[in-house]
């Protein structure tokens, strides 16, 4: 499933964005987040992505984002999350598709 996630994601947003990825979970879906109109995470949005992340994949989901907006791509590649947050290039043509 393709979540396409807000401008801002801070502390205020964390609680809404944890229980839709939540949902999305119990259906037993995939997510693609595709983050290309999120100009602003905080640490708090991080730590909801990194939870998520651990959690979908020990289930044996994907978790990936896509599109990322210069300044998130800037916080993951700082963080070092976008070794394990963003598609490899071999799955661009697999999820680069679905977030269009």
């Amino acid at each position: 499933m393709i979540y396409r996630t807000s401008e801002k994601i801070t502390e205020r947003e964390c609680d809404k964005v944890a229980s839709e990825l939540a949902s999305i979970l119990e259906k037993g879906e995939d997510v693609i987040l595709d983050m290309s109109n999120t100009k602003y995470i905080s640490s708090a949005g991080l730590r909801i992505l990194c939870i998520n992340f651990k959690t979908f994949r020990a289930k044996g989901f994907d978790f990936v984002i896509v599109n990322p907006s210069s300044s998130v791509l800037d916080i993951l590649k700082v963080t070092g999350l976008d070794s394990q947050l963003l598609y490899t290039p071999e799955e661009k043509e697999k999820y680069g598709k679905k977030a269009k």
